[in-house]
């Protein structure tokens, strides 16, 4: 009785077309009905099939899956009316790439066609458009025999050889760690195909063989990579010839044309930074006209190495989930980092020394964090958060299909994307036209580092948006939000920055969710006691800034005892020497800044002495 009451309703009619809107409305549908069944896996996969779109963000396709049949009644009453969507919303997006390629948007087709398989991965037409990219993503890595291997490697022992479609690979891991990481390359490699398709793609392939003529897409350079068996053989490599090989757990050698690799827990975002320097190296086209490439060019030798390293950096965002693969986002490590340096520290670099550099300059420097901090932050304003350059995005970036009434929604790239890929290819070319960028942040350095910086503020329709739950980072200086209760959504934080935002102490009680953050900084804000009684209730706080905030001595007594806390900044605060007792009581405090303070010298030198385990500042 419950299973005729619950699937009353037929499945959607195999000729109905469901565009995108229609589409979320049908998973909604399936969603309550699994729901009222207790298929709690199945719910919540309709509830998250239709990703949100964002203004900061692209979402990009792979090949779907078929769920499993099975004799359970209910599954298969649900895996009937899920197919049957999915085929019938692959058609829509089938007719939307048709008209996208017949006006010339190419992109948009091409990512189109990728979403009909990932809704039906049995898609005649598409798979016969494709052809062999999408098949690639699906392709178990072979061992090859025979065949020479770098030479470097004779050193090392023994080396197996692996082909897939697109890379050649020499490995030293165990076939488990390889298997996995070659399929791990394949699938990056189809994100970046289609992330940067006008970058590598020659002008008219897509629309004639969407017209059934048989013009194959452009051959390809076959990827050269090697896995080596753990850290020790990477060392052992690439150690003398590579200066901070150390830190790193993969490089790409432009001069050797190959990229080196090892199994690491954290190698997923290394392995999409370097095969980004490889593809945009040895793939990329530049809008099919690979004459002006220079075939002898010295990639470290480049001016405009922020924008080689940058397109890394920004590819590091790339996050694989079941509604998408996305990249972007204004919670990307590296965009948080690039936040903190231009609000909180007001970095910005002059625009034509910066441009000027070449990554051989770059591995000299002492500061090197900063200049990645800046061409993260830069790459990710002019690709993802500015349109026509110092306006803000609001309008989402994926263009395959709206939630607004089924309409495709405005596919052409923003003025900023167009003009950093512009760039960017003008810089591997070796003719950069740095000017020509600065003009769409602003007319001089003085305006493009202003309206950067208001590009990097979150707003609070921004943060709406962020519904990731398992963000460790989240910068908010001089953010002005109306809300600041959705901080405490993000549970996971390990560090949050608020300095010199509109915190409200009417609106305090979030920080209590915090229960894993242990770096908050709060300076310059209206800190008062209510804050600081929130602020005690996490147990990992091992630092916390209250710099520049209207805090007295007795709006400390909160923090007594804190188990964990360590580093303490008091700087421009009206604390007095009565605040010695509560600093005595933190067992961990090892630093405390007190400058600018009523506490004198003499009483601070006496205070120290006394507790030689605390790293002071003179105030």
């Amino acid at each position: 009785m419950l299973i005729s009451s619950a699937w009353a309703q037929t499945p959607v009619s195999p000729k109905k077309l469901l565009d995108r809107q229609q589409m979320r409305q049908e998973m909604q549908r399936l969603a309550d009905v699994c729901g009222r069944l207790q298929m709690h896996e199945q719910a919540e996969l309709c509830l998250n099939w239709i990703g949100v779109d964002r203004p900061d963000q692209h979402r990009f396709y792979l090949p779907g899956q078929i769920p499993e049949v099975t004799k359970d009644d209910n599954y298969t009453r649900w895996r009937e009316h899920f197919l049957t969507a999915r085929r019938r919303y692959a058609e829509y997006l089938f007719e939307q790439a048709q008209q996208n390629a017949s006006v010339g948007r190419s992109a948009v087709a091409f990512r189109l066609l990728w979403q009909v398989l990932r809704e039906d991965p049995d898609h005649s037409r598409a798979k016969q458009v494709l052809g062999p990219l999408a098949t690639a993503t699906q392709s178990r890595p072979r061992q090859r025999s025979g065949g020479n291997s770098p030479p470097e490697l004779s050193r090392l022992g023994s080396v197996q050889r692996c082909q897939s479609p697109h890379f050649q690979v020499w490995t030293r891991a165990d076939a488990k760690s390889s298997q996995a990481t070659i399929e791990l390359m394949e699938q990056f490699y189809a994100v970046w195909s289609q992330c940067f398709y006008d970058q590598w793609a020659p002008a008219d392939v897509l629309q004639t063989r969407l017209a059934k003529v048989n013009q194959s897409w452009p051959e390809m350079p076959s990827i050269q990579v090697v896995i080596l068996a753990d850290r020790e053989d990477y060392l052992k490599l690439l150690g003398v010839e590579e200066k901070n090989i150390g830190v790193s757990v993969g490089y790409y050698s432009p001069k050797a044309k190959r990229s080196f690799f090892y199994p690491s827990a954290d190698l997923q975002e290394t392995l999409f930074h370097e095969l980004t320097h490889q593809l945009f190296s040895e793939v990329a086209r530049w809008k099919g006209d690979i004459a002006h490439r220079k075939a002898d060019v010295d990639l470290e030798h480049l001016q405009g190495a922020w924008a080689i390293e940058g397109i890394a950096l920004y590819m590091e965002s790339l996050r694989p989930a079941a509604e998408g693969w996305t990249v972007g986002g204004i919670e990307s490590s590296r965009l948080q980092t690039a936040r903190y340096r231009a609000l909180r520290d007001q970095h910005w670099p002059p625009w034509s020394n910066f441009c000027q550099g070449t990554i051989a300059q770059w591995k000299q420097q002492t500061g090197i964090a900063l200049s990645y901090a800046h061409a993260a932050g830069l790459t990710h304003t002019l690709l993802d958060l500015a349109t026509d350059g110092p306006t803000k995005a609001k309008q989402p970036l994926n263009d395959a299909s709206s939630d607004s009434n089924g309409a495709e929604i405005d596919s052409q790239p923003p003025i900023a994307r167009t003009a950093f890929l512009d760039y960017l290819a003008s810089v591997y070319q070796g003719q950069p036209d740095h000017e020509r960028l600065l003009k769409i942040l602003g007319q001089d350095d003085q305006q493009a580092q202003d309206n950067y910086r208001n590009l990097l503020t979150v707003e609070q329709e921004q943060l709406v948006a962020v519904e990731n739950p398992t963000i460790q980072q989240l910068v908010l200086t001089g953010s002005r939000l109306e809300d600041w209760a959705i901080v405490g959504r993000y549970r996971l934080l390990q560090w949050l920055d608020l300095s010199f935002s509109n915190l409200k102490p009417d609106q305090a009680d979030w920080k209590s969710n915090l229960q894993h953050l242990n770096r908050l900084r709060l300076e310059g804000n209206p800190v008062t006691q209510a804050i600081l009684l929130q602020v005690s209730k996490l147990p990992r706080l091992s630092e916390l800034d209250l710099s520049l905030c209207p805090i007295q001595d007795k709006d400390l007594d909160s923090l007594a005892q804190h188990p964990a806390l360590e580093s303490l900044w008091l700087t421009g605060t009206q604390v007095t020497e009565a605040s010695f007792d509560l600093l005595k009581s933190l067992p961990k405090l090892k630093h405390c800044e007190v400058s600018s303070t009523a506490i004198s010298e003499e009483a601070w030198q006496q205070f120290t002495q006394s507790h030689p385990q605390l790293q002071a500042s003179l105030p």
